[in-house]
């Protein structure tokens, strides 16, 4: 995602010159201003998924900072994620969330948590991150998702 000036500040494109004279500037995930939240089960992946977030983010010549990392304990349910969600996740600081979910069917409950919250969000699957470790563009894929 690339913003131009102050975000109360609008500035018209109107051709290719007035499009070059803009300053761009890439958005940043500072430390703990976002989150990555996952089952201790799943630690190596969550580690993993950070990883290639910031490999890809760097491609995009984006800031991302180490998260706020939130463990839930081992085989947590849907309503645990919710619940871990709902009490650690600020809108007011947090300007993102990544989740890394062991199960799919967790995923509408945890979205629509997410998605009541008003925080951008991007939900993994487990078994997405280590096919994705082999792939070069699954990175980009997620920070692309992310931070659009």
């Amino acid at each position: 995602m690339l913003i131009t000036g102050h975000a109360k500040e609008k500035k018209e494109i109107i051709d290719k010159m007035s499009f070059n004279n803009l300053i761009l500037q890439p958005v940043s995930l500072k430390n703990e201003k976002w989150a990555l939240v996952y089952d201790s089960d799943d630690y190596d992946d969550a580690n993993l998924l950070f990883e290639l977030f910031l490999m890809a983010s760097e491609k995009f010549g984006l800031l991302v900072e180490p998260p706020q990392w939130i463990e839930l304990p081992k085989r947590s349910s849907a309503s645990n994620f919710e619940q871990y969600i709902n009490e650690d996740i600020d809108p007011k600081t947090h300007r993102a969330v990544l989740v890394l979910l062991p199960k799919f069917h967790y995923y509408a409950q945890v979205k629509r948590c997410l998605d009541r919250k008003g925080i951008i969000s991007q939900i993994v699957l487990k078994n997405n991150v280590r096919k994705g470790a082999k792939s070069n563009n699954f990175g980009l894929s997620l920070a692309s998702e992310l931070l659009k």
